[in-house]
Order: structure tokens, then sequence, then C-alpha cells
């Protein structure tokens, strides 16, 4: 069937509270924006359909709960079923808000799938107070083999990329070979995996 989806896919959305990455799920959901700084706790889940490179792809995202505390025990991930693809978000009005998002990226990095892609986003690019230099940033970014972005949902400015470059990304990774989807595979099989020599990933 022409509308059938090729591809099903896992996200995260990770990042310090008030970082922007419930807002950008709200806004790839197509509902507007709202400016909250309410603490979230425990996770959220959004679920669309996406296209990228002219093929349907079912998308799963999770977010993650704004504490440290939930953040690093590897619950969050097993709840997740490990993405192969996050986008880690920062606010560039604090540093602990980019540290936080450093943190994210050297904990889930352990658990997650070899191939998973991780990219760098600064929300709120509209604030005048930002202390976080988008030079520190983007070294961090090529430093991990990241790409980084800046963007503001409350301004619609730069939006469309991350997630869409993300999706495109992993989509041409999975054309090309370079990840392998396997028939839903349990967490504790991607993480023997994942400690093989095989170049190869498991995503489910």
């Amino acid at each position: 069937m022409i509308n059938e989806s090729k591809y099903n896919l896992i996200f995260l959305f990770a990042g310090s509270n008030c970082s922007g990455k419930t807002s950008y799920m709200k806004f790839l959901e197509g509902k507007p924006f709202e400016d909250s700084r309410e603490i979230k706790i425990g996770i959220d889940m959004s679920k669309f359909r996406a296209q990228s490179h002219n093929m349907n792809i079912d998308v799963k995202i999770f977010r993650s709960p704004d504490s440290p505390k939930e953040c690093f025990s590897g619950k969050i991930l097993r709840l997740c079923y490990l993405p192969i693809g996050v986008l880690l978000f920062y606010d560039p009005e604090y540093d602990w808000s980019f540290k936080n998002a450093q943190s994210w990226y050297e904990n889930t990095k352990i658990v997650c799938p070899r191939k998973t892609v991780f990219y760098l986003v600064k929300s709120k690019s509209d604030i005048s107070n930002q202390n976080v230099p988008d030079e520190e940033a983007i070294e961090y970014a090529r430093l991990n083999g990241m790409r980084f972005y800046s963007m503001s949902v409350k301004d619609n400015i730069g939006t469309a990329e991350p997630f869409q470059d993300l999706l495109d990304d992993i989509t041409s990774k999975l054309m090309n070979g370079d990840i392998i989807v396997s028939e839903m595979p349990t967490t504790q099989e991607i993480l023997t995996t994942q400690n093989t020599t095989n170049n190869k990933c498991l995503l489910i």
C-alpha cells in the first residue's frame, strides 16, 4: 500500500527543565506555543507519521523527565526501548542547563545502540540574556560528532530543521545499510549486541 509506513523509529528529547524540549514536541504535533516553566515529572510520549526521502515514517518520541535523579539510572532508556535518535536541548540563559545536556549525552551514549545519532539544540534563541557562548556549544558538538542547531519555538525560527534533519540522517543510514532494523529485540539483546565488534546496530 502506498500509505504504508516504511520504518517505525524511536527518538528521545532530553534536557533540563525549561530547556525547550516540551515546546518542541508540541510544535511537531502542530500545537500552539505555551510559555510555561513548570517542572515536568515522568515521561511524555508523542506518536505521529512523518516523511523522509519520500517515505512514510512512523515516529515515537519520548520526552525525558526534568529531574536528574530520574535521568541516569537507565530506567528511562529501558522505558524508551533505546532511541535511535536523540535531541539534546539546553537553555542558553543558564550554564547549568548546558551542563545538563552534556550529562545526558555522556550517560545516554553508554546504553544506546552504537549508531544512535545525537544532535545538540540550543532552544530560545530569541532571548537576549544568553550566558552560554555559541562557540562553546558548537565546539562541544563538533568534538562529539554532533550537529548543532539554534532555534526558537516561540518565534518559529529554525524549528523545522533539528528533527527533520535528524530523521533524514537516520533514514539515509537505514537506506545505506549503516543501520540495521531487527525484530523487536529485548533491551538485554541490544546491550549485548552493542558490546560486540559488529559495526551495525539494532533498532526497535
